[in-house]
């Protein structure tokens, strides 16, 4: 039988198979200038990100915002979310309805909601 083989097309920067990371980040700015597609592993600052995010079961952003309320956009439903009357313009047609209205949200109540637990409790 033949090994069913994937030849990956895309240039792969292995932080942890170097000793170079000045030659490798030159590497990436290349291929960024180029806007080359590329995959980058065992990034140490990637590596640092996701320990902070997973902090504590995932908490980091509850912790980070706090009780604080933010303005959230909502809509009734999830279809074209993004509009824009005109750009530039400041005259708006009689017959437009927004699409969206803004809503105060603490983060653990947007969570709430976002998670698919929208009761009131929180």
């Amino acid at each position: 039988k033949r090994k069913k083989v994937v030849h990956q097309g895309l240039c792969v920067f292995d932080f942890a198979s170097t000793d170079s990371t000045e030659v490798l980040k030159r590497q990436i700015t290349a291929y960024n200038q180029a806007e080359v597609p590329y995959v980058i592993r065992n990034d140490p600052e990637v590596t640092k990100s996701v320990v902070r995010w997973n902090y504590n079961n995932g908490k980091y952003l509850f912790q980070l915002l706090g009780s604080k309320t933010y303005r959230g956009e909502v809509a009734s439903t999830n279809h074209m979310m993004y509009w824009n009357i005109n750009k530039g313009s400041t005259v708006v047609p009689k017959d437009f309805k927004r699409p969206t209205h803004m809503h105060p949200f603490t983060y653990p109540r947007w969570h709430n909601i976002a998670s698919g637990n929208n009761n009131n409790n929180t």
